[in-house]
């Protein structure tokens, strides 16, 4: 009897190949280097890996395009399928719900190990068939055992040793860069220097959690560390989900200028505080700051454009720094799910983002009524709807008003540091010039 290999199921993990390949995308907009597909092909990825005909021809072609110095987006797919004659060329809609499926790299070792895992079952699948039609056959049972000892390739061996050799030569890198380094810490200076003394800088592939009651700095902290990055030449992307660009443009030139917020909102500058805020406007202008018009912003919109930035733009031209303001504001991907969880996977997504790209993120918070009832200082328990932060955020930087440090002063209580040191320091608050400084 001949078993027909049509009657049993052929395992496959097609959502798994997506997401993988998605990954693969992704990687090949950071700054081109093509780890993930470099890796994948290391370990001995085909397209033998994967089952559904699309997604062969998807990491055929990547693979043949892995040295090009280009995105390897959907255009460039089917411009290479063109060019080779392949006779199913993919449409657009097709490759763009593949590249979608992900918006970080994080999982993509687990996707890589599904599919190199389900690729040796259907190995073992084809094996176990070969062996049931020589038995059917008459083979001997020696001949059978030689068979059985074809071994289908594991993932194991080959990715453990290729991930400790990845993680040896990263953090071989960072020590050599943190010992070269001529600044006093690694981060990128706020140009609060209280401050960065207790964070270190906003340092690499870090989510920066800001938090504080409405009306307690929190914007104005933003803008400020946005001007101050900006006058040292680092391009930063400011999300406002609560200002129009306007209005955002506006609080920058008013800062630079040192115009009073008020004198000019009731029409009362004077001719030299006009010319200090055309200045001011036409500088701003000419600074590395890109402020998106979005509103209606989910953390998957935050994720594309950072990649369309650091994959379409020169390399003077990426930027260094994201700045999201605020948490609460984040549209959330599913609305049918507790708020608390929406809050929870907006954190852990936004954390993902900057560990993929490198790029850190100052992401702005509310905290809840409780420490302004009790009149304390804020607690993690303070941040509101915001249970995971605590582990998602990197630093953690509470804003708090005591009445003992008069009318300007402001505590910055660094709550959380995950590299450097926890402490508090007092700045002065410019409330009419929507100033923030360190305190002489």
């Amino acid at each position: 009897m001949i078993i027909q290999t049509d009657q049993l199921e052929v395992p496959s993990a097609t959502e798994h190949e997506k997401r993988l390949l998605s990954c693969l995308f992704l990687d090949s907009l950071n700054e081109g280097f093509r780890g993930c597909l470099r890796k994948s092909v290391a370990l001995g990825v085909t397209e033998d890996t994967f089952f559904k005909p699309l997604h062969k021809l998807v990491w055929r072609s990547m693979s043949a395009m892995k040295d090009q110095p280009i995105p390897l987006d959907e255009l460039a797919i089917m411009d290479w399928c063109k060019a080779n004659k392949e006779p199913d060329i993919p449409e657009y809609k097709e490759l763009n719900e593949i590249f979608n499926s992900c918006v970080t790299t994080t999982w993509f070792e687990h996707w890589l190990e599904v599919c190199m895992d389900t690729e040796s079952k259907r190995q073992f699948r084809t094996l176990g068939m070969e062996v049931a039609q020589m038995a059917s056959e008459g083979a001997s049972a020696s001949d059978m055992g030689l068979a059985m000892e074809k071994k289908p390739k594991s993932l194991l061996g080959a990715s453990a040793n290729a991930i400790k050799a990845d993680l040896a030569s990263e953090a071989t890198s960072n020590l050599i860069a943190l010992n070269n380094s001529t600044n006093d810490f690694i981060g990128i200076a706020t140009g609060i220097s209280a401050w960065d003394y207790l964070l270190g800088g906003i340092r690499p592939g870090t989510l920066n959690i800001i938090a504080a009651r409405p009306s307690r700095g929190k914007t104005t902290i933003a803008l400020q560390v946005a001007l101050n990055v900006a006058t040292i030449n680092k391009r930063i992307r400011f999300w406002s989900l609560e200002m129009s660009p306007l209005q955002l443009l506006n609080k920058l030139a008013l800062n630079l200028s040192g115009v009073m917020y008020q004198r000019a909102k009731d029409g009362l500058l004077s001719n030299q505080e006009l010319r200090n805020y055309e200045n001011a406007a036409n500088a701003i202008s000419n600074m590395p700051i890109d402020i998106s018009k979005d509103s209606n912003v989910t953390v998957a919109h935050i994720a594309g454009q950072l990649h369309r930035d650091l994959a379409l733009n020169s390399e003077e031209s990426k930027p260094e720094l994201v700045i999201v303001d605020y948490l609460q504001l984040i549209t959330p991907a599913d609305r049918r799910v507790p708020r608390e969880q929406q809050i929870a996977q907006m954190t852990r997504d936004l954390k993902m983002i900057t560990r993929d790209t490198g790029v850190p993120i100052i992401l702005l918070a509310q905290l809840s009524r409780e420490c302004e009832k009790d009149k304390r200082e804020p607690r993690m328990s303070d941040l509101r709807e915001g249970g995971s932060s605590e582990q998602d955020a990197d630093t953690i930087t509470f804003l708090h008003h005591d009445e003992a440090l008069g009318e300007f002063g402001l505590r910055l209580l660094v709550a959380k540091n995950r590299e450097d040191k926890t402490g508090k320091v007092e700045v002065t608050f410019n409330r009419p010039l929507s100033r923030i400084y360190t305190t002489k």
